[in-house]
């Protein structure tokens, strides 16, 4: 009985073991099968950090400790933009067919700015965004769309628009899947869940 009860475990074992095994060549699909731990210490180790008008990022796998992909608002935000497009923002990106193993596929920050005299407030914009069929195994955070508002009462003002997350292969994250909100570092950040899990 005892050496039937040894047998027993010894195959579910091996059975878990086989199972853990095929499931990580499933999530690892199109991915280097040595992606490195995760460091949430070795911040501003961005991956890549478009921002202006008409890109197209494809076919990357990006392994980083901070934000893999993220939008931000166009820095030459005095510039007048193109004809039918507003000064200021950045628009118009796909980003598709991509392996990221970092810290999100992110929006922003995206700091409220001083309305203009016209009335527009376009030197904080992030519109016409689209991510398309991502893998995202084991990242840090999955979707991450960071508002960073200000909490005074100004008359401060951004504009985040037309985002399209599709196809997204987020899997065991270590801390959230989706996070639409306050950029984690402001002060008036408060998290409203505690992480999906966290590693010491």
């Amino acid at each position: 009985a005892v050496k039937r009860a040894m047998q027993e475990q010894m195959r579910a074992e091996a059975e878990a073991e086989a199972e853990s095994e095929s499931e990580s060549k499933l999530e690892f699909a199109g991915a280097p099968g040595d992606l490195p731990r995760l460091q949430p210490a070795d911040l501003n180790t961005d991956g890549i950090d478009p921002s202006g008008r008409d890109y197209w990022i494809h076919d990357c796998i990006i392994a980083n400790d901070d934000d893999s992909i993220a939008v931000k608002p166009n820095k030459w935000s005095d510039v007048v933009g193109a004809e039918g497009s507003a000064p200021g923002c950045s628009e118009n990106m796909l980003i598709e067919n991509t392996v990221l193993h970092g810290f999100g596929a992110s929006i922003g920050s995206v700091a409220p700015k001083p309305i203009e005299e016209d009335g527009s407030f376009f030197k904080s914009c992030v519109r016409n965004i689209t991510f398309r069929n991502i893998s995202m195994p084991r990242s840090g955070k999955g979707i991450y769309v960071k508002s960073n508002p200000y909490c005074d009462g100004d008359e401060r003002r951004a504009l985040l628009s037309d985002l399209t997350f599709e196809d997204m292969v987020i899997t065991k994250p270590e801390w959230w899947a989706i996070w639409v909100g306050s950029d984690i570092s402001t002060p008036h950040h408060t998290p409203h869940t505690t992480p999906h899990h966290t590693t010491p």
